[in-house]
């Protein structure tokens, strides 16, 4: 599977269980540029706009907990390409 695949099959998951792309660190893109040479490596971050409300909130528990589920399902999706 191609890194474009495993994205593009995160990014479509995270759509669909309602989490939308806050940040995107490409790291080795980044440290390439510096001579480092290392495998791909980007770095997503996904929120729902209500989750990030309520991280100030007295919910930051709650909330941190229902989106590492979340992640975890994005992640799935990334390695196996399948949402």
């Amino acid at each position: 599977m191609t890194t474009e695949a495993a994205e593009t099959a995160m990014i479509a998951k995270a759509k669909e269980i309602g989490l939308k792309k806050a940040a995107q660190q490409k790291v080795s893109q980044f440290l390439s540029k510096q001579g480092v040479e290392m495998p791909h490596l980007s770095i997503f971050q996904f929120c729902t706009p209500m989750g990030a409300r309520l991280m100030v909130m007295a919910e930051v528990v709650e909330t941190a907990i229902r989106v590492n589920q979340q992640m975890l399902d994005v992640m799935t999706a990334g390695a196996s390409g399948k949402t």
